[in-house]
């Protein structure tokens, strides 16, 4: 991790998404967000959002996060959700977590952690691919 705030928010979305999947198996989108005066928020949609739609609550996370962050109000912002990865020399997607955090200097990163064994207690996420990421949430105001 390049800046030090961009860490608490990706190990509290890891950490809950880790807790739902060994709970529940599965989760839909949620977003963490760095707020100026230092708190750390979880988040999900609004309660009005009665859909399981995955791409409508994850619009409307990323919606709601592009207005705080235009308000000023977070240093950083990050969204987990349940995913694919494709592995080199596989042909196969893969069972991942993306997480994908931002920080108001410009740096992003999308985190994507295999996992096996959802629903279970011995849930084991695989290492981490790291890639970095244009700004979608901090983009300049020029």
């Amino acid at each position: 991790m390049a800046h030090p705030e961009l860490e608490p928010i990706l190990e509290i979305l890891r950490q809950t998404a880790e807790r739902m999947l060994i709970d529940n198996g599965e989760f839909y989108p949620f977003a963490a967000a760095l707020h100026r005066d230092g708190k750390l928020a979880l988040l999900d949609t609004e309660p009005s959002i009665e859909t399981q739609d995955v791409p409508i609550l994850l619009e409307a996370l990323e919606r709601g996060l592009r207005e705080s962050v235009s308000r000023g109000e977070c240093r950083a912002v990050g969204v987990c959700v349940d995913s694919f990865l494709t592995l080199p020399g596989s042909a196969d997607p893969i069972d991942a977590l993306r997480i994908e955090i931002e920080h108001e200097t410009g740096e992003g990163f999308s985190i994507y952690y295999p996992y096996e064994g959802a629903g279970s207690p011995t849930l084991a996420l695989g290492v981490p691919r790291v890639f970095t990421k244009d700004t979608s949430y901090f983009v300049s105001r020029a």
